[in-house]
């Protein structure tokens, strides 16, 4: 709660102001205000009299001020009045003689400020203008003056006096320097910037305070009090009625904005993959949580507590693999009700979080809250409406803090928030997972709201689950906690249920159910006994039951029984068994299972399949058949798998694959193990339900020791195992030596290793079942830690980091990357090779790892094949994201990487090796010289890249089917640290800032042959950088080498394309087209664009047409050819087939993406929204485009091009409104493009300045909308409660200071010169009804600048400023005077149309003009009277130069006033006119055809402007001559009455 404010506080601004005023009028004029002499408490004012008395003797000029300024001290005795009354408060932030009276000295600053003014006579009228404006914040002190001022009420008054002080100073200065004469005539504090500043300062005050003191509702509650004193009930019901009215009305609000702000709270809360994994997670636990599960926790006091919202924090501990994420997926199901019909559910919030060891989105406590936040608020709409508040500052939501303190805080810790809400319960599971900073973070936000919620009771609470070592650091959240810990006792129900779930699975006892009328009997008996076996020795954690019951689901009777003789004692030892049991298994590879361990325990991030595929492969170059099965099955105790979408890998597509699921495997289990949900016995129908209770009459599981053979029922029976051991019938694949993989080639290599394997199987995810186990086997390698067994242990880090760098360095030399089938397989060694080195200190690698690293790396950097090798690892991940721009930032960027790979080379003389093992001397010298020198280390490698740009194979190769030029530009970033030492200054692509020299030193850097692909090479670079006089050099360079370089053929067209030159660029590039080989045909579907493109240029539309349909046959797939398609027909008008290839595109899925063809066209960047969305408005307005629109839009959040994120709402948002007419969705995507520009830097925004130019058209078309659905949600009877949700948002856009809606702000607003502030104005007058001198405002800063745009000097602004000042009246509600001007530009053409001939005889009129009251006139060409129409002259009035002012063309038909009958103003819409048969269109949405675009509002009202109706005629003009003057007393009349508006 806000405190009284302190006198220092008032004394720091108070100062503030004495500073600043001192500042603007003290300077090096000899008569400089002297603020001593001026504050001293002799000299104070305390009245207007007293101004008055000092301004009169101040000088002999000033004497009889009164009578010769009479008006501007009626203005000044205005102000100052409510001033003397302030006096009365008696407010002194500080001592008298230290800084006077507030008030005083502010009437001595008038004083001052009058005075100043004596040597600049206009200078007066302008402060009384000045004067005016102010009256606005003295009048607000004269209402706090008429009662006592509350304490808190200070601060804001002395913040006015100060703000006044200070605008007084700022008027002196102006004066002083001149510059005043630049707002004479206009807005002041509307204009000039720096006190729009002030403004915003003063506004500071009152918006920190608006929720605990409202001044003028204080001073009518005071007089309320005072006359029912004594009847404090009635003011306590008042109270509570008008907190109920305002809530309701605030909930309204926040209900109608939630489907408007989602898309800027998705783009910051869905930033990661976080909120789709915590849901993944979920649902899963939720699908496997068996009946019964967690229901002891309802007996827990504590819980109960929690539950009904008398605890904040409920804390539940356990140890490892103790169920606690399936307690908490209970916990939300409980709070969720979701075993509850939907109609008999309580309202309640909720909201969960799964942390994940092995997933860094999930661990981070940002992310935690801004999922935890994305969940709410499509719950609490109030939530919602306060996120997309906080949303609108980016930097409210950086840090875990910010999110935390203005987010949940700002909304759950309020005091005067809502009490009848419904409580919010937060779940975080897994805490323990996350790092030690989002531990501590989220720990001490903790710590803050149960200190809060001992004093006031927030309406949140958190749920928080984790193992027993976050227990000692929960202890920084209270003095004392209290807690829940699960234990054996606890959770046994819960383990037993899932312990009979996976006795089902047991083959043992499904094969004993099979076996005659005894045999379910036999096998309940069995199973019983197990199942004690194994509950017993669980010991209260589920992770040890399920990790022992993977080991016996296929086993037989005597193996089983071995088990579960001696099972493991806790956890760690279950897991300890686990591997050891796998280290006893001759059917599994122990060394590819140790690697397998190796690499999922330290790589830097989740592996697919198909690379774990790979790099195990490598250690005896054989194919790994099982490796999938066995990951599924024997190994599913340890891996999980993440599967692609759409993929069931139990699917039988083969032989192989049918057998793959023998295994068994188990779902993807998290905390605990929890067996699959659902009927049980599937497809065992007749043969009986296991039970295995052992509670027959005859069970004998409870006499039953752990000395007796469990299976003494039935020992004489031998069971035969059910596993196939790997029979599958696969034909024989001959292993891959050493010596064979030197001769077979790397593409049949893979093809052996993978062949078995399908594209989803290479593409899936592995991970750990558990976290634990990672914990473990990291633990584990460590010093006087548990052992693993030798043949699957895990080294410590450091040697787990050499092994994979060891790994990396093998896979890269397999030289993968030279061919793009398998590309991807090289994405891993490449981008964090030197990560792994990272961690590892060369001095301490065996000799025998260190040569191998050392040969790796000079292979990579010495050799031309490995530098190549590196730089073509670069892969495209889909249409928008590469590793390009990574592997610039880690190789040219910085030299970090580099210096790490010289050290290593250096560690080689160190080490004393002589030379590299299997490397030559020179190869050895080589690595000792690279070591010290930068450039002979790059040298191979910048080579390499300039032979990957500038040789190719030939034409025909896929080299030049990728023309971007990356090694280019690793050659310009290694060439700036070899020749400067420094990092690259000009960042990838930006050709045009190397110059034609530059480019061409570097293409000679490697002395290459200047062959054709040299020349074309280096032209295409020129051609891109915009230097086409210099490409064209190079291209004819190869031709003459070559006449049939296609590619030089293609660039040379491009070239003479961008000078102009289309007709030779079309005949050049069908040459190219011709000379394309016939195995590379599709290339030159991007060749076809171009011509298609030029052909329009030219006018040869058929030529167009025909090479758009050429370049979509010859690659369907190509985006600029389905964008030149679109416009080929468009141009042929054929909407019909352009709605068909919509559909077409929409139907064809991108490779390896979820989204269609269409969605991937939207979201590139081209642009055929126009032609696309004109057909759909023919066609029938189909529902695909616009739901591919909006899917497009939740695909760009994934894109990292920030033009993209900005483009495409704009695109979709004129879409949906121009030929779909979907306001409301227009809304919510122009808000989307608004916003995200907003948040771009200055620099962006001014790299794309078209991006400003739409942004004022998208501005005004959103507060049209906003206006118009407010108008609409009151017509419709629905009061200012929906109204006001939309005109706020209009206000938004209106206001130039920043501003509030709460009816309790007391804050001062300034308006813009735009058409939202006169929206804005007109909804206060119409809707509102606020007083005149309110609803003035709105309009006065921009119709008083255009009525100076028509006596100023410029004339030709003459046209444009009329038609603006006339919609502006329009606005405003004088529609005489917008009439007049109406009248006054249309009235050229009523003359040009008196003298036109018409049907080919003259008017009866012809040449002679007749002006009202005038008679004939002298002028009888038409033309020459049209011309003087038009061009100032001097005479009585004001001249005017209106030539073809009535050009204004109705914005459906395109005709203007002299080819319609009628011409009409939308008098609501910006700058839009119909005329009168579309006028019928406008008003009637139903008529067929209807309007080409939807672009007004049938409830507008509309203003006929021609023909020029009689009463406008004249009005404000004078026919003189030949010549329309405008009457100067018809402009100052006009002017008069809206400078001294809203004041």
């Amino acid at each position: 709660m806000a405190t009284q404010e302190s006198p220092d506080d008032l004394n720091q601004l108070w100062e503030s102001a004495l500073a600043e005023y001192a500042k603007d009028t003290t300077g090096k004029d000899k008569d400089a205000i002297n603020l001593d002499a001026l504050l001293s408490p002799g000299k104070s004012l305390t009245s207007p009299d007293e101004l008055l008395a000092q301004i009169e003797a101040s000088s002999q000029s000033f004497k009889d001020f009164r009578s010769k300024r009479g008006k501007l001290w009626n203005t000044l005795k205005l102000f100052v009045s409510p001033l003397a009354a302030v006096l009365k408060i008696a407010i002194t932030p500080s001592s008298v003689g230290e800084f006077g009276i507030p008030v005083s000295a502010v009437l001595g600053a008038c004083l001052h400020l009058v005075l100043s003014c004596e040597r600049v006579s206009e200078a007066f009228d302008w402060i009384e203008q000045v004067f005016h404006d102010m009256r606005e914040f003295s009048e607000r002190l004269e209402v706090y003056a008429r009662r006592k001022i509350d304490p808190l009420l200070e601060k804001q008054v002395v913040g006015i006096l100060a703000f006044i002080l200070k605008l007084i100073g700022r008027s002196e200065y102006l004066i002083r320097k001149g510059y005043f004469r630049e707002y004479l005539r206009v807005a002041f504090l509307g204009k000039d910037e720096k006190t729009k500043k002030l403004v915003e300062e003063v506004n500071k005050l009152f918006g920190s305070e608006q929720r605990l003191v409202v001044a003028i509702t204080g001073d009518t509650a005071s007089r309320i009090e005072e006359k029912v004193e004594g009847n404090t009930r009635k003011i306590e019901e008042i109270g509570e009625s008008m907190t109920k009215v305002l809530g309701t009305l605030k909930e309204t609000e926040e209900k109608e904005t939630s489907a408007e702000i989602e898309a800027r709270l998705r783009r910051i809360f869905c930033n990661t993959s976080a909120s789709e994994d915590v849901e993944d997670t979920y649902v899963r636990n939720r699908g496997t949580l068996l009946h019964g599960t967690g229901a002891w926790l309802k007996d827990e006091n504590l819980f109960r507590s929690w539950i009904e919202h008398t605890a904040t924090i409920l804390w539940i501990f356990g140890g490892p693999g103790a169920g606690k994420s399936y307690l908490s997926t209970w916990i939300i199901k409980q709070l969720r009700q979701e075993d509850i019909p939907k109609e008999e559910r309580k309202a309640a919030y909720v909201a969960y979080f799964f942390v994940k060891e092995n997933n860094e989105a999930l661990r981070d406590a940002n992310n935690i809250l801004k999922t935890l936040a994305w969940q709410l608020i499509w719950q609490d709409p109030h939530f919602k409406q306060h996120a997309g508040e906080v949303c609108k500052q980016r930097a409210l939501t950086i840090t875990a803090k910010d999110t935390w303190e203005n987010l949940f805080l700002g909304y759950y810790c309020r005091e005067d928030g809502r009490t009848d809400a419904p409580f919010t319960s937060i779940v975080i599971d897994g805490l323990d997972e996350a790092t030690a900073a989002t531990q501590l973070v989220l720990l001490q936000f903790l710590a803050g709201l149960a200190s809060v919620s001992k004093s006031f009771r927030p309406r949140i609470q958190f749920a928080v689950v984790g193992r027993t070592t976050l227990q000692e650091d929960a202890q920084i959240t209270q003095e004392k906690i209290y807690y829940i810990q699960v234990t054996k006792l606890k959770n046994q129900d819960d383990i037993d249920s899932y312990i009979r779930k996976r006795l089902e699975d047991v083959e043992v006892l499904k094969v004993m159910r099979e076996r005659g009328p005894t045999g379910l009997d036999g096998a309940n008996k069995m199973g019983a006994r197990i199942r004690k076996k194994v509950l017993n020795g669980a010991d209260g954690v589920f992770l040890w039951a399920k990790l022992l019951l993977d080991t016996i689901v296929r086993k037989d009777v005597p193996q089983i029984e071995r088990i579960l003789k001696e099972p493991p004692g806790n956890l760690d030892d279950m897991i300890a068994s686990v591997f050891e049991r796998l280290a006893k298994d001759e059917e599994i590879d122990h060394a590819v299972l140790r690697k397998m361990l190796v690499l999922m325990a330290y790589a830097r991030r989740p592996l697919k399949f198909g690379e774990l595929n790979l790099f195990l492969s490598l250690l005896n170059r054989k194919p790994l058949f099982l490796l999938w099965k066995q990951t599924r099955g024997k190994l599913s105790s340890v891996f999980q798998l993440k599967l692609p979408k759409n993929f069931d890998p139990d699917e039988k597509t083969s032989r192989s694959e049918g057998e793959m699921g023998d295994e068994g495997a188990e779902p993807n289990d998290e905390d605990s193990a929890q067996g699959a949900k659902g009927e049980t016995n599937s497809g065992h129908e007749g043969l009986g339900v296991f039970d295995f209770s052992g509670d027959r009459d005859d069970d004998d599981t409870e006499n039953t020791s752990d000395d007796d053979d469990i299976f003494s029922t039935i020992a004489d029976h031998s069971l035969q195992s059910q596993i196939n051991n790997g029979e599958d019938g696969d034909e024989f694949i001959h292993e891959l030596s050493g010596d064979q993989l030197q001769t077979e080639s790397v593409k049949d290599y893979l093809n052996a290793i993978m062949h078995h394997l399908s594209d989803p199987q290479l593409q899936t995810e592995v991970a750990f079942s558990h976290a634990r186990i990672k914990d473990y086997l990291v633990g584990a390698a460590r010093p006087g830690t548990r052992q693993m067994p030798d043949c699957i242990a895990v080294p410590q880090e450091q040697r787990a980091h050499v092994e994979i760098a060891m790994i990396c360095l093998d896979v890269m030399r397999l030289e993968i990357s030279l061919q793009d089938e398998h590309k991807y397989l090289v994405d891993y060694p490449a981008r964090y090779l030197m990560l792994h080195l990272e961690k590892i200190n060369s001095e301490c690698v065996l000799d025998e790892d260190f040569g191998r690293i050392v040969n790796g790396l000079y292979w990579l950097f010495g050799t031309e094949t490995g530098a190549k090798c590196l730089i073509n690892a670069n892969q495209e991940y889909d249409d928008f994201h590469s590793s390009k721009d990574a592997f610039f930032q880690m190789w040219t960027a910085t030299d970090q990487y580099l210096r790490m790979v010289q050290r290593w080379f250096g560690e080689v003389e160190k080490r004393d090796m002589g030379h590299l093992e299997g490397v030559g001397l020179a190869a050895s010298t080589w690595a000792k010289t690279a070591a010290g020198s930068l450039k002979d280390l790059l040298k191979p490698a910048m080579m390499a890249s300039s032979r990957i740009w500038l040789t190719k194979p030939g034409f025909s190769s896929s080299d030049y089917a990728d023309k971007d030029e990356f090694a280019l530009w690793i050659l310009y970033g290694w060439s700036c640290l070899v020749e400067t030492g420094s990092v690259a200054s000009i960042q990838p692509w930006n050709f045009w800032a190397l110059s034609p020299e530059r480019l061409e030193n570097l293409a000679n850097w490697a002395g290459l042959e200047h062959d054709v692909h040299w020349h074309t090479c280096l032209g295409w670079a020129m051609m891109d950088g915009g230097f086409y006089p210099e490409a064209i050099s190079q291209y004819n360079e190869a031709l003459v080498q070559y006449p049939q370089a296609w590619v030089a053929l293609e660039g040379l067209a491009r070239c003479h394309g961008g000078l102009g030159e289309y007709q030779l660029a079309i005949d050049v590039m069908k040459k190219a087209v011709e000379a394309i080989p016939e195995s590379s045909k599709s290339i030159s579907s991007y060749l076809f664009t171009r011509i298609m493109t030029w052909g329009s240029q030219i006018g040869d539309d058929e030529l167009a047409y025909e090479a758009a349909m050429k370049g979509i046959d010859a690659d369907s797939s190509n985006l600029d050819a389905q964008l030149r398609f679109f416009e080929a027909l468009h141009a042929r008008g054929e909407s019909e087939r352009i709605v068909r290839t919509i559909q077409w595109l929409n139907g064809l899925s991108s490779v390896n993406q979820d989204y269609t063809w269409l969605v991937r066209f939207l979201i590139s960047g081209r642009d055929a929204f126009t032609e696309m969305g004109k057909a759909c408005r023919e066609e029938g307005q189909p529902a695909e485009i616009v739901e591919a629109m909006d899917e497009a839009l939740g695909q760009i959040d994934l894109v990292g091009d920030r033009w993209m994120k900005v483009w495409l709402p704009l695109q979709v948002a004129e879409f949906r409104y121009k030929f779909y007419g979907q306001e409301a969705e227009f809304i919510k995507s122009a808000e989307t493009f608004l916003e995200r520009l907003r948040r771009e830097t200055p620099k962006f925004r001014a790299d794309y300045n078209d991006f400003e130019i739409h942004r004022k058209r998208i501005t005004n078309k959103l507060a049209q909308l906003y206006f118009d659905f407010a108008v609409a949600a009151w017509d419709d009877g629905k009061g200012v409660a929906k109204a006001s949700v939309f005109a706020h948002k209009l206000k938004i856009l209106a206001v130039s200071v920043p501003t509030s809606f709460a009816d309790s702000y007391e804050g001062f607003d300034f308006f813009r010169p735009d058409y939202p502030a006169l929206l804005w104005g007109r909804w206060q007058r119409d809707y509102k009804h606020a007083v005149e001198r309110i609803w003035r405002k709105c309009f006065r800063v921009r119709l008083l600048e255009e009525m100076n745009s028509l006596d100023d000097d410029d004339p030709t602004n003459d046209v444009s400023g009329m038609g603006s000042l006339a919609i502006s009246l329009f606005h405003a509600g004088d529609r005489k005077d917008a009439a007049a001007i109406l009248a006054i530009l249309y009235r050229p053409l009523e003359h040009l149309i008196a003298k036109t001939k018409v049907g080919g005889e003259e008017g009866p009129d012809e040449g002679k003009v007749l002006e009202k009251g005038k008679g004939e006139t002298g002028v009888n060409d038409s033309e020459e009277q049209l011309e003087a129409l038009s061009v100032k002259q001097a005479g009585r009035g004001l001249p005017l130069d209106i030539k073809d002012s009535w050009g204004y063309l109705c914005d459906n038909c395109r005709r203007d006033a002299s080819e319609a009958a009628e011409m009409y103003f939308c008098e609501v819409c910006h700058d839009l006119n119909w005329c009168g048969e579309c006028l019928v269109k406008v008003r009637d949405p139903n008529i067929t055809p209807g309007l080409r675009e939807h672009w007004c509002n049938p409830n507008h009202d509309f203003y006929r402007a021609w023909p020029i109706p009689d009463e406008a005629r004249d009005l404000a003009a004078e026919y003189l001559d030949g010549a329309i003057e405008l009457r100067r007393e018809w402009l100052e009349r006009l002017r008069g009455e809206w400078l001294s508006a809203g004041v």
